[in-house]
């Protein structure tokens, strides 16, 4: 299909891929279509999510009784971060940040539009071209771009049914080894935004050191420790031997941690030694110079 450059004006043409999927009105998939339908809808033109191009209802090619719902969405040719990272050695710290200060803008632009993700991982974001951020030091100078996609168990806010019981909202939804504790447990949620900063940790730690950092059976107990991380990397899961800066293990620890009261904001996350740093060293003389 083809749609207008906002940069230049002229006709260009985008590359885009359909999900279908059939309604059947007897079945409880036709609701949690309908309402991952609106969510996409609502989300149309945010940055850093992948575009939906167009909804249309046809009726089935062998069944005229039936309808089938086609979501157009953007196509990112790049594939998903899952797919990148399989295939490659423990991220430094400069390229984690790349990717994690992406995602965390994203996520905080959906945040804003009062719309929870609730499974954020690698696979759930998606990597594609975008030939401004070569000219920006905080994406490394490379022509990618890094979106959230899937929206498949995520929950409106502006729901008020969803409002009013904000524990049975997050309660088990999403990949269990990503899920914040209070996910797993009929636990009170006080900020229910954090349960993503916990995700969003759970991805950045894979992303350093290619591993999980508590184990399936274990987790709670692993978790409230305040010293896990510490424990993590003087033990033999620690296969890469990485060593991240103190700021880096700093901001961990904070996303990572088990109570809410204790774990950051998204806010504090985009703000954090960690990342002034990572954009301070991203901004050295050699690196501007490529950037022109």
């Amino acid at each position: 299909m083809t749609e207008i450059d906002p940069v230049d004006g002229q006709e260009k043409t985008v590359e885009v891929i359909c999900k279908t999927a059939q309604i059947d009105k007897n079945q409880k998939f036709a609701q949690y279509l309908q309402e991952e339908l609106l969510i996409i809808e609502k989300l149309t033109k945010v940055v850093g999510v992948v575009q939906c191009h167009g909804i249309q209802k046809v009726k089935n090619s062998f069944n005229n009784d039936a309808l089938e719902q086609h979501v157009i969405l953007e196509f990112c040719s790049y594939g998903s971060l899952h797919s990148l990272s399989v295939f490659t050695k423990p991220y430094d710290e400069h390229a984690a940040f790349i990717v994690i200060r992406q995602v965390a803008q994203a996520l905080q632009n959906v945040h804003r539009e009062n719309i929870l993700h609730l499974d954020i991982k690698e696979s759930n974001i998606l990597i594609s071209f975008n030939r401004e951020n070569q000219f920006q030091t905080n994406c490394g100078l490379l022509p990618l771009e890094f979106k959230l996609a899937d929206w498949g168990v995520s929950r409106d806010l502006s729901n008020k049914q969803h409002v009013l019981n904000k524990q049975n909202l997050v309660y088990h939804r999403g990949t269990p080894r990503y899920m914040a504790p209070e996910q797993n447990v009929n636990k009170p949620v006080d900020d229910i935004f954090k349960v993503e900063v916990f995700s969003l940790g759970i991805v950045l730690f894979r992303l350093l050191f290619k591993c999980f950092p508590f184990s399936t059976d274990n987790m709670h107990e692993e978790a409230r420790d305040p010293n896990f991380l510490l424990n993590f990397m003087n033990s033999e899961k620690n296969l890469h031997k990485v060593r991240p800066s103190n700021e880096c293990i700093l901001l961990l620890k904070r996303m990572l941690a088990y109570k809410q009261s204790d774990r950051c904001s998204l806010s504090e996350v985009l703000s954090s030694d960690w990342f002034n740093m990572c954009e301070f060293r991203l901004k050295r003389p050699e690196i501007l110079e490529r950037a022109k």
